[in-house]
């Protein structure tokens, strides 16, 4: 059975990934079970990965976003896009990104500095080295998201539970016991679980515009990312990224694609229960 990569529980998951391995007001992330030993894994923190793809969501890098003098545009598949964001309120949203951005890079420092105490790593800035770096939400990102007025609610909704797990993770001392880590992780999780997604069109945008990551033409007219092809996740209208990729299995009503070994796996994945049709 496979989760959603940036469902709730998927972030859950994330942020435990130091959980077996830190004490005191550990550090945020982690990628084993919290009754696993001690083995740091390297999350990604970004905000970015808090957003839930939605399956039926397309995206354009040059068309169908806001401009900055409120004027609506429309994107491949010929539908108007939210626009208005104008002077000081794009102003607002971009201080707001920007202030966002800096706060997994708090929580990664705390991380990385219980992964020191532990031996992990010989020093803080070897582990950073290791952790990919936020390439959503960087000052070009910001210039991106600040024209789209729908995201001030995500910012809203991330930055003070983000306050919050970096001072519960400041100072942190690593120990075999995790509960005092579990114990910021859990009200983080909490307050962020409902948060609204980044728009994923937008999050396209960044992805070609600001990270030069080549598009992809989908045949019924978007354009994502070529990094977005084949992981299971359908962003085009026509799922045409996600047919005929390796190791993949698409559900018999094309709604949804799961890797092959979900197959006949004893969970229907499937929401027409396709992958478990059939199986011995």
């Amino acid at each position: 059975m496979t989760l959603p990569p940036h469902s709730p529980a998927g972030l859950l998951g994330v942020l435990l990934a130091l959980a077996p391995a830190c004490n005191g007001a550990g550090n945020g992330e982690a990628a084993t079970d919290a009754g696993t030993a001690a083995t740091a894994a390297e999350p990604d923190t970004s905000a970015a990965a808090t957003a839930d793809p939605d399956p039926t969501t397309t995206a354009t890098p040059t068309t169908g976003t806001s401009t900055a003098d409120g004027t609506d545009t429309t994107d491949a598949t010929g539908e108007s896009t939210t626009a208005g964001t104008t002077g000081e309120g794009a102003g607002e949203l971009l201080q707001k990104c920007m202030d966002t951005a800096t706060l997994p890079a708090e929580l990664n420092e705390a991380r990385c500095q219980c992964n020191v105490n532990i031996g992990l790593y010989p020093d803080v800035a070897t582990c950073l080295s290791f952790i990919p770096p936020d390439e959503a939400l960087t000052p070009c990102g910001c210039e991106l998201y600040s024209q789209v007025p729908e995201v001030e609610e995500f910012f809203d909704c991330m930055t003070q539970p983000y306050m919050q797990i970096v001072m519960c993770t400041a100072d942190v001392v690593c120990a075999q016991d995790p509960a005092p880590l579990l114990a910021c992780l859990q009200p983080f999780y909490e307050q962020t679980k409902d948060c609204p997604s980044l728009p994923m069109s937008t999050t396209a945008q960044v992805e070609i515009q600001c990270n030069m990551i080549e598009p992809f033409q989908c045949t019924s007219g978007e354009q994502i990312p070529e990094t977005w092809q084949c992981n299971d996740i359908i962003d085009c209208m026509d799922a045409s990224e996600e047919k005929g990729c390796p190791n993949s299995f698409g559900c018999a009503d094309g709604s949804e694609y799961y890797p092959t070994n979900d197959v006949c796996d004893g969970y229907e994945d499937c929401r027409d229960g396709s992958d478990e049709a059939d199986c011995p």
